[in-house]
């Protein structure tokens, strides 16, 4: 349960910064595209650990 909350971590942190990346670039809409994705990924991390922790 340890190495899927790491990768889960993992995966969130990369999919923010991927995220983040994409809404900076010039070519992005004006408006902030992505947070749902963001929170997703991160409320998913969120369970992983307390999954683990209270196995």
């Amino acid at each position: 349960m340890i190495v899927l909350a790491s990768v889960a971590t993992l995966a969130a942190l990369g999919w923010s910064f991927v995220v983040l990346w994409a809404n900076a670039m010039r070519s992005s809409p004006g408006k902030f595209q992505g947070a749902g994705l963001i929170a997703a990924a991160w409320i998913g991390t969120v369970i992983m650990w307390l999954a683990w922790w209270f196995s």
